[in-house]
């Protein structure tokens, strides 16, 4: 075994390590410290992606009228109105869809005297 082995050589009664034993160990070292910083990394992602899920599973439980009075910006979801060539907001309509029917016939009634006269 010679001098430049990895297990050292005696000089005044103390071991030192060779450079290639040091480089080994500051290698393994900074493997160790990089390995650490990406299971936080990946740590901290999987705490994020949670915590989204626990979001969107929150405002589920929240009615339309909740969730527009939080964010009045925000775009409400529209559809083609029976019976007519125009789109109006879904929530409206399913809130009470017997009111846009009966302002329907009363409207097509108002069309009707109208070019009747």
């Amino acid at each position: 075994m010679g001098g430049s082995e990895s297990k050292g050589r005696e000089e005044n009664g103390e071991t030192k390590e060779s450079s290639d034993t040091a480089l080994a160990k500051e290698s393994i070292a900074t493997t160790l410290a990089k390995g650490a910083i990406a299971g936080v990394a990946i740590g901290v992602v999987i705490l994020a992606l949670g915590m989204g899920v626990v979001s969107l599973m929150g405002d589920s439980s929240k009615s339309s009228e909740e969730k527009t009075m939080e964010d009045p910006l925000k775009e409400e979801k529209t559809m083609k109105a029976p019976g007519r060539s125009r789109r109006i907001a879904r929530d409206d309509f399913e809130r009470d869809p017997a009111a846009y029917f009966s302002g329907l016939r009363r409207d097509k009634q108002k069309e009707k005297s109208l070019a009747t006269k």
